[in-house]
């Protein structure tokens, strides 16, 4: 393979690696991305550390996404989570594993495994603060393997119940300058909130930013609504507009079934500017 093509394909196969340093379940998926202002258990601290805060349980959830794109490749991802939030904790905290795999249309495939262990803290009823660090290993099928370790943080301001503010910068300490460019972690900082319409639906909005090999300062847009209508069963939608890497336009729809124990969640996602580049998401979650 041609150096220069070799290059080209790992810069669009790291963009499409860059937003697994935040994982997406089919939750906050079928949201259109956002939920980094929610606390949806199963995987919100892994959007924003801060929201473990909220939880008051103990958590524990898997799940898994499948999908190809014309441009980015098929890839498949794989999530486990345990998390603490009982009351008699000294600080709520969690211990991920995420492991995501890549292959494009000529063969060439990419694996990153993700350790990430976070803490948080609410100095009061409206404000919590959330801090990750986390270890990736990327291994190719040429024999190439890095590794990196960063650091995350997450604020959570709830002014009022019904609405939560978020902000996270990602990957805080910058790539590892040992690593290839085209494979180091980006500096990313994301801003989001989530309005409560009374018991009707909730609205959540998120805006992302890479801070690194993002000419223009582009951003990333992600919008979404989730309606119970019955106390057990959520219907969400959601739109992203991506303009980081490559443009995508991608549409989700979910569905999800919240019981006393177990929670059950699906995603189907869509890229709207092409005919192909479906992407599916499933997780199952336990609250005890």
């Amino acid at each position: 393979m041609p150096r220069i093509y070799f290059f080209i394909l790992s810069i669009l196969l790291f963009q499409n690696f860059a937003h697994a340093q935040f994982y997406t379940g089919p939750i906050a998926a079928a949201m259109g991305g956002a939920g980094r202002a929610s606390n949806n258990p199963g995987e919100s601290a892994l959007l924003n550390p801060a929201t473990l805060s909220q939880l008051k349980n103990y958590y524990g959830s898997l799940g898994m996404d499948w999908g190809e794109h014309p441009i980015a490749g098929a890839s498949n991802e794989f999530a486990a989570m345990l998390a603490d939030g009982s009351p008699d904790k000294a600080f709520p905290g969690d211990f991920s594993y995420v492991q995501k795999r890549v292959t494009t249309s000529n063969g060439y495939s990419t694996n990153l495994q993700d350790f990430q262990l976070g803490v948080a803290d609410a100095p009061n009823d409206s404000v919590s603060f959330g801090l990750s660090i986390h270890r990736e290993t990327y291994l190719d099928n040429t024999g190439h393997s890095y590794a990196q370790n960063n650091v995350n943080f997450g604020t959570l301001f709830t002014p009022i119940k019904e609405l939560a503010f978020a902000f996270v910068a990602y990957d805080m300490l910058g790539g590892d300058s040992a690593v290839p460019q085209e494979f180091q972690t980006i500096p990313t900082w994301a801003v989001g909130a989530t309005y409560k319409f009374a018991s009707l639906f909730d609205c959540s909005v998120d805006v992302v930013r890479p801070d690194k090999f993002n000419e223009g300062h582009r951003l990333n847009t992600e919008l979404g609504i989730e309606t119970y209508f019955r106390n057990d069963f959520a219907l969400r939608a959601g739109w992203q507009w991506h303009e980081v890497g490559f443009e995508e336009k991608l549409f989700s729809l979910g569905l999800g079934y919240k019981g006393p124990r177990l929670s059950v969640d699906y995603t189907f996602q869509k890229d709207t500017l092409i005919d192909t580049g479906v992407r599916q998401f499933v997780d199952l979650w336990l609250h005890f």
